[in-house]
């Protein structure tokens, strides 16, 4: 829902929530999540924008390394907040999706100097609504968005979040 977490309890819920996907293991692996991607968020609140959840982070897994990544201009922004001890920031930028643009992230795996190993995460946040033209534009949007990922080349590593509002 929009701009979540907006209360102290809501925090509180995000630290559960968090604090599970930390101890799942899966494959005897457990571990906090590397990147988180976030749509709706505000600037400056110190619950629910992106700092404050890299803070939340940073706090329940005793560490100072979830950094904040929110770019573009308006009240409800895309975001993500990763684990620079996990991954490294290689670029970021805005790209055009539709009625709000998206955000794309390219990572490489902290310890390879390889760029065959970097990835790109997607934050989008398509149109809402139930109507026809909702629909086409959504459309529009998905397509508009793999023809930036087709544009990165071939064989790159692409991960695709969001609020797709289907």
């Amino acid at each position: 829902t929009l701009d979540k977490p907006t209360t102290f309890l809501d925090s509180s819920q995000f630290q559960t929530i968090f604090g599970a996907i930390a101890s799942e293991s899966v494959n005897g692996i457990a571990r906090p999540v590397d990147i988180l991607t976030l749509q709706e968020q505000q600037v400056g609140s110190s619950v629910n924008s992106s700092q404050g959840i890299a803070d939340q982070l940073n706090s329940l897994h005793g560490t100072s390394s979830y950094v904040s990544l929110t770019i573009g201009t308006g009240s409800d922004r895309l975001s993500m907040v990763y684990n620079s001890s996990t991954v490294n920031l290689q670029d970021s930028d805005l790209v055009a999706v539709g009625i709000r643009p998206g955000l794309r992230a390219q990572f490489r795996p902290v310890g390879y100097s390889d760029a065959g190993s970097d990835f790109y995460v997607y934050s989008t946040h398509f149109k809402a609504g139930t109507s026809s033209s909702d629909f086409d534009l959504r459309a529009t949007e998905a397509t508009n968005l793999r023809n930036d990922a087709d544009g990165l080349g071939a064989d790159v590593n692409v991960i695709y979040t969001g609020d797709f509002n289907l």
